[in-house]
């Protein structure tokens, strides 16, 4: 038996393919204010079903493009700048951003080129230790949850760490949520120990091509086009609320430095690692120079009290799917 819940979403996806429905759901939508979409990667069309990098929510360049021309089609999309300048007496129309988290090299080769053909502005958040040449801890993460080896019977993890035996994602939201509690260094720590007292697991020796970010080259290639703005997301992608107040410093002002420092222009805006944010840090964040942050949270921003607790949130890789979301009538995590 079909619940109601899925007829109306059903009913939903066939009304926002027909763009003449698009004035009925804008009247029932709560459109008032200006949402942020956020992305890490977007993959080649060949990448295999299964292949850790889709199941953790990233879309192939096919639906990337497909939700770019539907959302110009039908919203307007704004630089993040223009965003925050507006955000304190939000005028009403609804607006989008779009953002992209980390650095990736695939924002590079295959988003960019199409938010540049159909006139899309995009900030990306760039970590600078990855565009040195680190390997995110995450990285490690994900590689080591959806390894095709992993067995419960003679796996060790840290004490505490519970999951669902049948489930990689939620091995990795466990150990993740674990390891957010403390500053990179010890994450890497941690997982040097998972990986010895795991001995049948092996890291997949491609990692760093699976896990390829951009390069400053890129950086300075990409700004040629006033589209492109780059935010901070910090040096190493700590969680910022577990740091100490010199170690939170370092982080918010060396990255905005460095980013200052390749590209010539000004980087006044940062995007909160993981969006963990409390407000007892708006002050640190304000002194190192930024004028706004961004958190992950779900909703519209309407008349932003908080520059440094603006929302943004993930959108699902369907196009009905994102649609949905992006008129608010979806409350589905996609990730």
């Amino acid at each position: 038996m079909v619940s109601e819940d899925a007829v109306i979403i059903r009913l939903l996806k066939f009304l926002l393919s027909h763009p003449w429905c698009d004035p009925l759901l804008r009247r029932i939508s709560p459109v008032a204010g200006f949402r942020i979409l956020t992305f890490h990667r977007v993959l080649p069309d060949e990448t295999q079903p299964g292949d850790y990098r889709l199941l953790l929510g990233n879309p192939t360049a096919a639906q990337f493009e497909s939700l770019i021309v539907e959302l110009t089609r039908r919203f307007h999309i704004r630089p993040l700048s223009e965003l925050v300048d507006r955000a304190p007496s939000w005028d009403g129309e609804f607006a989008l951003g779009i953002s992209f988290d980390d650095g990736y090299a695939d924002v590079a080769r295959i988003a960019a080129p199409i938010l540049l053909r159909h006139g899309v502005p995009f900030t990306v958040f760039l970590t600078t230790a990855f565009l040195d040449g680190e390997i995110p801890w995450f990285s490690r993460l994900f590689a080591f949850a959806h390894s095709a080896d992993l067995r419960a019977d003679s796996l060790w993890l840290p004490e505490g760490v519970r999951w669902d035996e049948n489930s990689p994602s939620s091995l990795r939201t466990s150990l993740a949520r674990y390891l957010n509690r403390m500053d990179t260094k010890r994450i890497h720590e941690m997982l040097d120990e998972l990986e010895t007292r795991n001995p049948w697991y092996r890291p997949p020796t491609d990692l760093r091509n699976l896990e390829a970010f951009m390069t400053w080259d890129d950086v300075r290639r990409l700004q040629c086009s006033p589209l492109v703005t780059w935010g901070s997301h910090t040096v190493t992608h700590p969680n910022v609320t577990a740091l100490e107040p010199l170690r939170l410093e370092e982080e918010l002002r060396l990255s905005r430095h460095r980013i200052e420092h390749e590209t010539g222009r000004e980087c006044d805006l940062i995007a909160y690692p993981g969006g963990y944010y409390e407000s007892r840090i708006a002050g640190a964040v304000r002194d190192a120079g930024y004028r706004a942050g961004f958190v992950m949270r779900e909703g519209i921003n309407r008349r932003v009290l908080d520059p440094y607790a603006i929302r943004r949130h993930y959108v699902p890789t369907d196009l009905p799917g994102a649609l949905l979301k992006v008129y608010g009538l979806s409350r589905q995590r996609p990730r």
